[in-house]
Formats: C-alpha cells, structure tokens, sequence
C-alpha cells in the first residue's frame, strides 16, 4: 500500500511539474501551442522517474489482483462454498 502511494505521488508530481513547463514554454511563445509532436517530445524526455513509477504501479496492481484472488479461493475452501453455475 506504501509503495503503490509514493509510486502515485512520484507519478503526479513528475505529471504536474513537465505540464506547468510545457505551459511556460508555450506562455513564452518558446513552441507554438499547436506543436503536438513537440509537445510530448518535451513530456517524455527524461521520463525516467514517471516511467519506474508507473512499472511499480503496474507490477503493485498485478500483485494485489492474484493475492485477492488467492484470497478469495481460500476462503471460498475454508467455508466450504460451491460457485453456482446460473442457467440461462
């Protein structure tokens, strides 16, 4: 739960900090507002701490998936519940 929280707010704040300079640059008339290829060329240049954070992201998620199905299936065997099949 820690991990997957600095990994958002690594996330964020990388997110937050290349559009406030994007924003300058396009203020000072640096790239023209209509220069989409520039544009994320200069979000994803040196993207190095939005990529690992969004890789933690993803592993963390992948994790708490399987774990929650691991849980379920042992439950589900500790109670002694069947699924029940729906015929339609």
């Amino acid at each position: 739960m820690t991990a997957s929280a600095i990994s958002l707010l690594i996330l964020l704040y990388q997110l937050t900090q290349r559009a406030t300079e994007i924003i300058k640059s396009i203020q000072s008339v640096e790239i023209e507002a209509m220069d989409i290829a520039r544009i994320v060329e200069m979000l994803f240049e040196d993207a190095f701490y939005m990529r690992a954070a969004a890789s933690v992201l993803l592993i963390l998620w992948v994790i708490g998936i399987v774990d929650s199905y691991r849980l379920s299936r042992k439950y589900l065997k500790k109670q002694k519940v069947i699924p029940i099949k729906i015929i339609s």
